[in-house]
């Protein structure tokens, strides 16, 4: 145990979740799905991957370049037909210019345990 929530409530694990604004999903000029980029610590160790796997970084970053390293559920990739080694364009929504990244799906998991 953690300890006590501010109500009271016995605590037994917290994590730092880090969740990015929609984003357009992108293959081939269509428009797949609206996604967010999310992180949560101890992910690596509490994800089942089921095809793939959990890409490499170091301080956080991508070891492939420009390309960013992405792992899906395996549910969402089923209904998009989404495959290990796919690469996808994700883009901003909303006010500015638009901005552009290149994904590579590295794994496709289940959802955390």
């Amino acid at each position: 145990m953690l300890g006590d929530d501010p109500a009271g409530l016995p605590v037994a694990s917290a994590d730092r979740v880090v969740e990015t604004r929609p984003l357009a999903l992108i293959r081939d000029d269509e428009r797949l799905a609206t996604v967010s980029f999310t992180a949560v610590t101890g992910f690596a160790e509490r994800a089942r991957v089921v095809d793939g796997d959990i890409p490499e970084t170091v301080d956080g970053r991508s070891t492939d370049g420009d390309v960013i390293p992405v792992v899906v559920e395996r549910e969402f990739a089923e209904t998009g037909a989404i495959s290990v080694g796919d690469r996808l364009a994700v883009v901003t929504l909303g006010g500015g210019a638009p901005a552009t990244v290149e994904v590579e799906v590295a794994g496709r998991t289940v959802r955390l345990t």
